[in-house]
């Protein structure tokens, strides 16, 4: 007798990982809220990126200079009312929202 079964994965990290591709951006976020988070960003995309990792006052945490299959991180401290965003400098695109307990996100969303 044979058994077929499906089992889905929720992709889920204790940071946050920021991808970035050629024409998209790929975040995996940690389950649950904690006061210091680090943020990985990793250039999958085959030119150099540059961008920042700010609050959403506008106070920037870190800036981000990668080189193609480069990667940085960052560890910060956030409060449960702050809001954080990674902001795409060069070439510029869509700032993203950084949000805890969140399944994987692209921008744009894949259809």
């Amino acid at each position: 007798m044979i058994y077929a079964s499906q089992s889905f994965c929720k992709e889920a990290s204790e940071a946050f990982i920021v991808k970035l591709y050629n024409t998209s951006i790929r975040v995996i976020s940690p389950d649950h809220f904690v006061e210091s988070i680090s943020v990985i960003v990793e250039n999958k995309s085959t030119s150099k990126m540059i961008g920042k990792l700010v609050r959403e006052k506008g106070e920037v945490v870190n800036f981000f200079s990668l080189l193609p299959e480069e990667h940085g991180a960052v560890e910060t401290k956030i409060t449960k009312e702050q809001r954080l965003f990674y902001v795409p400098v060069s070439p510029a695109f869509q700032t993203i929202e950084l949000l805890f307990g969140k399944d994987a996100y692209e921008i744009p969303p894949k259809l």
